[in-house]
């Protein structure tokens, strides 16, 4: 019998690969065990790209046996630690991300990122990116703008400041942030 000691490494994706600020995705990390041997003592560390933390409330699960996953809400590492997986299978992390700010965001997952006590650590480096875009409000019936004319003198000279107060009013039943 051969026995194949490759080391494990991990895939990733964030789900939906788009999301408005503020909006959720979800990330899944999947460990990956080729070696024809089960992999123990299994760890998972992944640093979020600046400007990504984990969402409130992150819903982080892992389907990796014996692991426990830590992603702490406004956090911005998750890691996994104690898991076992047999020979040639995959397990999960899975955990919602969060953005305020807008922009592509690459999270790479570096070598040595995964380990195993017994067979060594990652030598393949993985990465994917989410998107942020800006929150955009569409359609006639979202927004509606009305003038009111509560200004006092009517007249105004050239010179004269005028301030305005514009309220913008929510009634499509979702949060816009």
């Amino acid at each position: 019998v051969i026995t194949v000691r490759s080391s494990p490494y991990a895939v990733k994706a964030f789900s939906p690969a788009s999301i408005t600020a503020g909006g959720i995705s979800t990330l899944t990390i999947t460990p990956v065990n080729t070696a024809n041997v089960a992999a123990v003592g299994v760890s998972v560390i992944d640093t979020l790209p600046a400007n990504v933390v984990i969402a409130t409330p992150p819903t982080a699960s892992t389907t990796c046996t014996g692991g426990t996953v830590s992603a702490p809400a406004g956090g911005s590492v998750v890691t996994l630690t104690g898991a076992t997986m047999n020979a040639s299978t995959t397990c999960t992390i899975v955990l919602n991300v969060t953005s305020s700010v807008t922009g592509s965001y690459t999270n790479v997952l570096p070598v040595g990122a995964v380990s195993s006590t017994n067979l060594g650590s990652s030598t393949i480096p993985f990465a994917d990116t989410l998107t942020v875009t800006a929150t955009t409000i569409t359609g006639d019936k979202d927004v509606s703008l009305y003038q009111d004319n509560t200004n006092s003198p009517n007249i105004v000279n050239a010179t004269d400041v005028i301030r305005y107060t514009i309220t913008f009013t929510n009634t499509s039943g979702s949060a816009i942030t």
